[in-house]
């Protein structure tokens, strides 16, 4: 009972992570058109590139920094 209890939570706390730190190349869905890609996470930074429609990326890693907010949700994870 304790091995599956700490197995458990084990699990939880890599998935925890991985919500935040995620393994890297890790597929993320873009759900917007335009999306400004920038230098550094801020949006006064310079645009790298703007993505123009829905399409997947692969995550190298996030950092937290400014909240974004669109669409009624607020983010201040920066991939």
């Amino acid at each position: 009972m304790a091995a599956r209890t700490a197995q458990r939570a084990v699990t939880a706390a890599v998935a925890q992570r991985n919500v935040v730190h995620p393994p890297p190349d890790t597929p993320e869905q873009v759900w917007s058109t335009n999306v400004n890609v920038r230098a550094t996470p801020s949006t006064s930074a310079r645009i790298v590139i703007v993505i123009p429609a829905p399409t997947t990326v692969y995550v190298k890693c996030q950092k937290h920094a400014e909240s974004v907010s669109y669409g009624g949700i607020t983010n201040a994870a920066w991939s």
